[in-house]
């Protein structure tokens, strides 16, 4: 393969990712909108914020930072406006009172279930149409993909 054609695939694997990402955030939006009417619109930070904090919780908020990939003063910021909004709940840490639990509201944790289980469907429609051989090697690539990442952030915090 010469240097244009490797190019040319690049391109099309970083497109087609970004088409996927933007696919499943469009799809969160459409079912949070569903749920909430137009009254009260989350950004796809916040969704995806509510997302990370529903795989994960209870999270500190240096790890959702991390997770985010922000300070934590912007991630403390985004918090409180989440927990203003009922989506969030913070707590003092019970094992370190120094600390910030975040996790989903209890008001909210249905919706976001709810949320995380149509994601998960509307992927694995996708997965079923690629069959079982493609989904191997797109695990494959992944696992090497997220070792590499791994490498990459242990190198920064080096």
């Amino acid at each position: 393969m010469n240097d244009l054609q490797r190019q040319g695939k690049l391109d099309y694997i970083f497109e087609s990712g970004k088409r996927l990402r933007f696919y499943l955030e469009d799809m969160m939006h459409q079912l949070h909108d569903c749920e909430q009417g137009c009254d009260n619109p989350m950004s796809i930070l916040q969704m995806r914020t509510a997302m990370t904090v529903m795989r994960h919780q209870p999270l500190s908020l240096g790890e959702l930072a991390t997770q985010l990939n922000m300070s934590n003063p912007s991630a403390s910021a985004l918090v409180d406006r989440m927990v203003e909004h009922r989506i969030l709940h913070r707590e003092p840490d019970p094992k370190d009172r120094r600390k910030i639990a975040v996790s989903i509201h209890p008001d909210s944790e249905e919706k976001f279930r709810s949320l995380f289980e149509n994601l998960q469907h509307a992927f694995l429609r996708i997965a079923d149409r690629l069959g079982d051989e493609n989904v191997e090697q797109w695990f494959q690539v992944m696992t090497q993909i997220n070792a590499l990442l791994d490498e990459e952030q242990h190198h920064e915090t080096v």
